[in-house]
């Protein structure tokens, strides 16, 4: 259809014969190749509530696309989907009318209006009855009771409510909005409904815990309500699992449990009713570790666990089947010969405490070095390390295994004639090796 006169191009395009009518002179633009126009297809929404609307074939999808151009002829169908909330009221325009799908023959350009609407919502309420505490929730979301005890539901939804007793409770059952029973409600939402849940408490019971013994220690509860040292009674929820964990003090023994509970392991006790358990603590026997210290040299013994310092003291007790680990510590100028009794070696002493046990350390202190002159002649004898200078001093103590080196100097007018004793001879130097007291004899002739 042509409204104004306009200019026409004939063009071959493809093998057809196409006609161009320009829009500059023109109401329309529309291309005509091998015969099919094309036509414009616009969709409008209406109403207080949203969706959105879509083709077949494709091309409107609306929300994004509302508008979408399609061949002369061609059929379009058209479909509403309604957002949570709304509803599709109907189709105007088009040759469209009421809710179901809208089919649009493209014989010219085409406007249609989808409408949608706000649904209509009713009021759930919650309440809650009852000794016992809980909490209710629903599918789909809004009610979470305890926080949230109301929630508007769309006209004709079902709302399904969940009820979770607390660990101290039983959900005893619903009243209102049809439901009944302890399972899960269903409320059809026809109307404002309301609905209770019922939670009741469940019975409590008490759990005494005794201690007997020469010993001390302390039992403590899981759940907590037990500690005991200070709290030695508590009430638990009927049929609740109470474990029960006794700790023996430093120097005790946990000798086991009596009444509801045996055997020196964990306890554990059901609150099926009032419970009482003892738990049994003994004071274990202890046994004396006694350390002696021998030999020239001197130095000390240490224990772990800690008592035997010796030097300061040489014996104390030690709790039955305690593993005692001794170590010396040797003085200078002294060696550790090692041990005796109950262990043997220059290693640490263990020793287990089953019995009273005996250790001696020994020590192994300076060796004496003497020197003493022979002869006729007279001169002077000293060492190195330095110590011994004899005419003046002629026996030193030198650490054990310590290497001496001893030179004879003749006075004048006499000769050293050399040495005996300490496996030196000759007149040179005399080297003494301290594993042991050593003499030595250096002799001087006129």
């Amino acid at each position: 259809m042509i409204n104004k006169p306009c200019m026409r191009t004939a063009v071959w395009t493809m093998g057809f014969l196409a006609f161009l009518v320009l829009s500059g002179a023109c109401d329309k633009v529309t291309t005509y190749s091998g015969g099919g126009a094309q036509h414009t297809l616009k969709i409008s929404k209406s109403g207080a509530g949203t969706g959105t609307v879509t083709s077949a074939p494709s091309g409107i999808n609306c929300g994004t696309a509302c508008s979408a151009v399609f061949s002369t002829g061609a059929t379009v169908t058209l479909t509403t989907a309604a957002a949570s909330g709304s509803y599709f009221t109907g189709w105007s325009g088009g040759s469209c009318s009421g809710a179901g799908t809208c089919v649009v023959t493209m014989s010219s350009d085409r406007a249609v209006t989808a409408a949608f609407a706000v649904s209509p919502q009713y009021t759930l309420s919650v309440s809650k009855s009852g000794a016992g505490t809980g909490t209710v929730t629903s599918a789909p979301s809004g009610i979470n009771c305890g926080a949230t005890c109301s929630a508007n539901f769309t006209v004709g939804s079902g709302v399904t409510l969940t009820a979770t007793p607390d660990s101290s409770s039983a959900f005893a059952g619903w009243s209102g909005g049809g439901c009944s029973g302890t399972g899960t409600c269903t409320v059809p939402m026809s109307a404002a409904q309301s609905v209770t849940a019922a939670f009741s408490a469940l019975p409590q019971y008490q759990m005494t815990l005794l201690k007997s013994g020469a010993g001390t220690g302390t039992v403590s509860s899981s759940p907590s309500g037990i500690s005991c040292g200070g709290a030695c009674t508590a009430f638990f929820t009927a049929n609740s699992v109470v474990t029960l964990t006794a700790a023996a003090d430093a120097g005790f023994a946990f000798a086991g449990w009596s009444g509801a509970c045996s055997g020196t392991g964990t306890c554990s006790v059901t609150m099926s009713a009032a419970q009482s358990v003892t738990a049994i603590f003994s004071v274990p026997p202890q046994y004396q570790l006694t350390l002696y210290k021998s030999g020239s040299g001197t130095g000390a013994v240490s224990s772990s666990p800690s008592g035997i310092n010796c030097g300061a003291a040489c014996y104390t007790f030690f709790t039955a089947n305690t593993v005692v680990t001794l170590s010396a510590a040797v003085a200078t100028g002294s060696t550790f010969a090692g041990w005796s009794g109950a262990c043997s070696g220059t290693g640490q002493c263990v020793v287990t405490m089953s019995a009273a046990q005996s250790v001696t350390a020994t020590f192994s202190g300076p060796c004496l070095l003497s020197v003493t002159k022979a002869g006729a002649g007279t001169g002077t004898v000293t060492s190195y390390p330095a110590g011994l200078d004899c005419g003046a001093t002629c026996s030193v103590p030198f650490p054990i295994g310590t290497p001496v080196t001893l030179d004879a100097a003749p006075d004048p007018g006499y000769t050293f004639t050399g040495w005996s004793g300490g496996g030196c001879f000759g007149t040179g130097a005399c080297s003494v090796t301290m594993s042991a007291a050593q003499s030595v004899t250096a002799t001087f002739s006129p």
